[in-house]
């Protein structure tokens, strides 16, 4: 998902009314936190026939209001996590929270936001080239992956033994004390993510745009994410842009 880029004129910024609308939508959810991991929320962006990029990247999919989401959903998380292929292909670059008078306060204290978010990387190898700019984020740690055909991924944070995904979760939650982690993707993190039934929520915004080419879909192919169900718990609809709030069934 795409480095929020946020609107630069008044008539690019959604009303008062669509932001408050916003802030109910991406709301943190009031139950009771995994044991043994984060709370994860995924966000991703599609066009009308599943295509999660164009001309490898996000960018031409994206919309005003997806990149206020975007920036919703890192203000209320503990940490991001992200695929290095993303950062790379997205060109993220901090500061990764941008202008506060755009994001939610604090329920309790009314006060803007002002830390960065911890960016955990995943990659399936030590950081190249092309993959380097991810530890230039503020905060940024970087985590091995293999992810086999079929099976769970492995992964290792720094000089730890291999791990499986939910175990690196499992990291996070009791070595890092991440309680909430927001995912921008790529497909194939958000693929192994449900299959290891890591995932907790799904925000999806569709894009008005069929692409037409390519096979950037959203998922990929994996036995164990195939059939997952989800739930619709919310809506929103700005515009030509539709944007949906879904739940998993993780039994």
């Amino acid at each position: 998902m795409l480095i929020a880029q946020m609107p630069t004129s008044a008539t690019d910024r959604p009303s008062a009314n669509t932001l408050r609308r916003l802030d109910e939508f991406c709301t943190k959810p009031d139950v009771p936190l995994p044991q043994s991991r984060p709370y994860v929320r995924a966000v991703m962006v599609a066009s009308v026939d599943g295509r999660s990029i164009v001309d490898g990247t996000s960018q031409p999919l994206t919309g005003a209001l997806d990149q206020i989401l975007m920036q919703r959903l890192r203000a209320n998380a503990d940490a991001i996590l992200v695929g290095a292929a993303t950062v790379s292909a997205e060109k993220y670059a901090g500061p990764l929270l941008a202008e506060r008078e755009l994001l939610p306060p604090d329920a309790s204290t009314g006060r803007f936001p002002s830390r960065e978010p911890r960016v955990f990387v995943i990659g399936r190898d030590m950081p190249n080239t092309r993959t380097s700019r991810a530890l230039s984020l503020p905060c940024s740690y970087w985590l091995n992956v293999e992810f086999g055909p079929m099976g769970a991924g492995r992964t290792t944070p720094a000089k730890t033994p291999p791990m499986s995904l939910r175990e690196s979760l499992q990291f996070l939650r009791h070595t890092a004390r991440i309680e909430h982690v927001v995912c921008e993707g790529g497909p194939t993190l958000l693929t192994y993510l449900i299959a290891e039934r890591a995932l907790d929520e799904l925000f999806l915004t569709i894009s008005p745009r069929i692409v037409a080419r390519g096979d950037s879909h959203i998922v990929r192919t994996l036995d164990g994410a195939r059939g997952t169900s989800l739930r619709l718990i919310d809506h929103l609809i700005e515009g030509d842009f539709v944007f949906l709030r879904y739940c998993l069934s993780l039994s």
